[in-house]
């Protein structure tokens, strides 16, 4: 349930196809319970605000200095305030964490998520 001062200023988030993160209020009732909304926003907007860290995992086998020079060129485009790793994962022994230097820090953005899936084929970002 969205009170009406609630929905006159999310009204169009309402209407979008977006996933969105709704916070309110449980009210256990006789008959039936409900969620009483206080805010509402897009979810895409509260990840990129929370976001504090970005973490790259790679798995080895996806490893190479060609892809690792097109993953530093997508963070110089995206580059922002959130610090980074980089997780190179070796099946069945290990993982090794790297914290990228200053200078590699992001924008927490879907585009960001989009481009590396592109460069290595599989969802390999993480927000923190």
């Amino acid at each position: 349930m969205v009170l009406p001062n609630i929905f006159q200023t999310v009204a169009e988030l309402l209407k979008s196809d977006e996933p969105l993160l709704v916070a309110g209020t449980f009210e256990k009732g006789e008959k039936s319970n409900k969620i009483v909304a206080t805010s509402v926003q897009l979810l895409r907007a509260v990840s990129e605000k929370e976001t504090r860290a970005v973490s790259f995992i790679i798995n080895s086998s996806a490893l190479d200095s060609a892809r690792l020079e097109s993953l530093k060129g997508i963070m110089m485009r995206h580059q922002g305030g959130c610090r980074t790793t980089l997780h190179i994962v070796l099946p069945d022994l290990c993982t090794a964490v790297l914290r990228l230097p200053q200078q590699y820090s992001v924008t927490p953005t879907e585009g960001l998520s989009l481009e590396v899936e592109g460069l290595l084929g599989y969802n390999a970002v993480t927000f923190e």
